[in-house]
């Protein structure tokens, strides 16, 4: 069974202003269990579905955001844009049929009863992506707010030892300086920045002291 909880929502819309972060989506499969599971899925006495998950990735898709009127609190308006783009809706069609055919295996038919969500009803590549807009969620793991980039770069809010441009004695140091999204967990290539930042603040220090 295919029971989705994948990338996406409203229908596609154009970007109405400049891209302020980046966001992955994901969209996947759940594969129902039969009773009579047995060793090594030794999980399925506690549940009755096994998932199968296809993850979109990218950031070929920019969030876009629009200011509202005053008072100047008043939290703007962020619109996602998740499988606006062409390649995203054929990746999240492709992992979802991906989803199928591992669950078609002749060595887990043994423990599979079959598909649930999204059934039997959606077959074609346009099916497919309305059940993903309808049913998938994302993983959020937005980066990008404070991105990173060289001199002249309009949209770097720091530089390269991720100093705030226009700001002394600032620096950023979290997820929000990454120019593009990794493909993974954000929670590593997080930390791996701030041993990086660590090691340049140090150095800075030294020199200071040298001189």
């Amino acid at each position: 069974s295919i029971h989705s909880s994948g990338s996406p929502s409203s229908e596609p819309r154009p970007a109405t202003s400049a891209a302020m972060t980046k966001m992955p989506g994901t969209s996947g499969a759940a594969i129902r269990s039969a009773t009579r599971c047995e060793r090594p899925l030794r999980s399925c006495a506690s549940s009755t579905a096994r998932t199968i998950r296809a993850n979109v990735l990218s950031d070929d898709f920019d969030v876009a955001r629009t200011s509202r009127r005053p008072p100047p609190f008043t939290p703007p308006a962020i619109r996602p844009n998740y499988l606006a783009d062409r390649l995203d809706q054929e990746t999240i069609v492709a992992g979802l049929r991906w989803g199928r055919r591992i669950a078609a295996q002749p060595a887990l038919q043994h423990y599979l009863v079959g598909e649930t969500m999204p059934g039997a009803v959606a077959e074609s590549d346009a099916d497919l992506l309305t059940f993903a807009r309808d049913t998938g969620t994302t993983i959020y793991h937005p980066v990008g707010t404070a991105a990173m980039g060289r001199d002249g770069d309009p949209h770097a809010v720091v530089d390269p030892q991720l100093r705030v441009r226009g700001v002394d004695g600032l620096r950023v140091v979290d997820a929000s300086v990454m120019p593009r999204l990794v493909s993974g967990n954000t929670n590593a290539p997080t930390i791996m920045i701030a041993e990086k930042a660590s090691d340049m603040i140090r150095a800075q220090a030294r020199q200071r002291q040298a001189a």
